[in-house]
């Protein structure tokens, strides 16, 4: 049975582990997903609503792909939304990263921590908080056809290297779209290769 099946099955917001083996999981809820993940699997979320009032975890793994299906991703509360520490070889696709407690949120979307060989692709990051995406001693990424809104400052980064921003929408953020210690972190002019739309 393909993935589009199983998933088409599945209630909002649940998730699937597929194995390097390509065996499928049971269908089971995303907090369990995450923390049962492994090396060298792909995570697929159904699509719908997922409320959250803990924050989704993925740390010390290499060779993942976490893939939604129009997914949203709610936090509730004034919570990191996912945060990744010490991953490697990470792909993440198709999901909205959303906090709905309105802009006096203090945390961030998503979060990398000491990370390397990334792709961040179709993620809309609807901040309403902090930091859509925040990056802290990430090389090699790729970020691009993304959507940053409603967040403080679109997208940071500390101290990374190799970097490429390319082709995202940026608008109604309401301080920078992008913040960064060193414009040397990125392989590209984000300036050029991105859209910046100001708040009228």
């Amino acid at each position: 049975m393909s993935i589009t099946s199983l998933l088409s099955n599945a209630p909002p917001g649940q998730a699937i582990i597929q194995s390097s083996d390509g065996s499928f999981s049971a269908i089971m809820g995303l907090q369990e997903a995450f923390g049962l993940l492994q090396n060298n699997e792909t995570l697929y979320v159904s699509s719908g609503k997922v409320e959250l009032t803990s924050s989704l975890l993925v740390s010390n793994l290499n060779n993942i792909k976490i893939i939604g299906n129009n997914t949203a991703l709610v936090a509730l509360l004034d919570i990191p939304v996912v945060q990744f520490r010490n991953v490697t070889n990470v792909q993440l696709s198709n999901i909205l990263v959303v906090h709905e407690i309105g802009e006096w949120c203090s945390q961030n979307c998503i979060e990398f921590y000491d990370a390397s060989d990334l792709i961040i692709r179709d993620v809309k990051f609807d901040g309403s908080g902090y930091f859509g995406l925040s990056l802290v001693r990430v090389t090699n990424a790729i970020i691009e056809n993304n959507e940053f809104y409603n967040c403080t400052y679109g997208l940071s980064s500390w101290d990374g290297a190799n970097l490429k921003v390319s082709n995202n929408k940026f608008y109604n953020n309401r301080k920078a779209d992008i913040m960064e210690s060193d414009p040397g972190q990125f392989l590209n002019d984000y300036t050029k290769d991105n859209t910046f739309e100001r708040k009228l």
